[in-house]
Formats: structure tokens, sequence, C-alpha cells
């Protein structure tokens, strides 16, 4: 950290996230993707993401990911096109590994169906068992190897 209490950028990353397919396990204990029924009728999807540091997998020691943003080029809709996202953030998955963080998506109900951003087209998830076919994912991977 630096003397204004800034840790320095190392550099940022983004990639595509392919998708998460509509035939993922139930509930939370999955670490790559899931879904889940909350017995208020929302409905959670979640997909884990392999965090890399500067030059391979994230050095945990002298790294840390931050800054993390999404782009999603659809998004989980019914079959009139009204989008069901309530939320979605990011959670690290501790529990499973500090070089994992998990993106999850919270929505009103199970999406049947979803819509493009760029034309509009509505998209029926049973014709490819999709939720979300791609996702754009970014953060930043900062230097922490000399914090105080």
């Amino acid at each position: 950290m630096s003397d204004s209490g800034f840790y320095p950028v190392l550099g940022s990353r983004h990639f595509s996230l392919n998708n998460i397919p509509q035939n993922i396990a139930v509930g939370y204990k999955n670490t790559d993707s899931g879904k889940v029924f909350n017995d208020d009728g929302t409905f959670l999807l979640h997909t884990s993401i392999d965090i890399k540091g500067q030059s391979g997998p994230l050095s945990i020691r002298n790294e840390f990911a931050a800054g993390w943003s999404v782009k999603f080029s659809e998004l989980p809709c019914d079959e009139k096109g009204n989008i069901l996202v309530i939320s979605h953030f990011f959670s690290q998955l501790t529990t499973v590994t500090p070089e994992s963080m998990r993106l999850v998506i919270l929505c009103s109900k199970e999406p049947t169906h979803r819509i493009n951003l760029s034309t509009g087209e509505i998209i029926d998830n049973s014709s490819d068992n999709q939720y979300i076919k791609d996702m754009v994912i970014y953060y930043t991977v900062n230097d922490c190897s000399h914090s105080n």
C-alpha cells in the first residue's frame, strides 16, 4: 500500500463467461453453477469464476482482485420480454478457494426466456438449454505485497 493508502493496480482483466445452462444443480453446494428456488418465489442463479492474477492464478500473498463488474449482452425474462432480474452481485468463495469468485443473479421468478439487449430478440431458454448465454466479466488485479 502506498503512503496515500492506495494499492497499486497491476492490471485489469476482462473475459467472456460463456453461459449459465438450465441443467445445473439445485442449491448452493455445487461450486461451478447452480440454481436456487427461494421460498418467496424468487429464483437465484450462480456461477463461479476462477480469478487470474498478473501472471496466472491469483497469488493471494501478493495480489487481490477488486472492482468487479459484469456486462450482460442478454438478461433473463419471461415470454413477453419482461426482464426478471432484481439484482446481481459478486461473492467470494472462500470456503472453496480464495482464488474463486461467485456471480449471483437474483430474479423475481425462474426465467423461461432471455432478451438480447442489442436486438430485443426474445429467446426461449428451452431452445438451447441456457439461462444466459454470454457475459463479460471485468476486474482489477492489485498489488498487496507491500501492505502494512
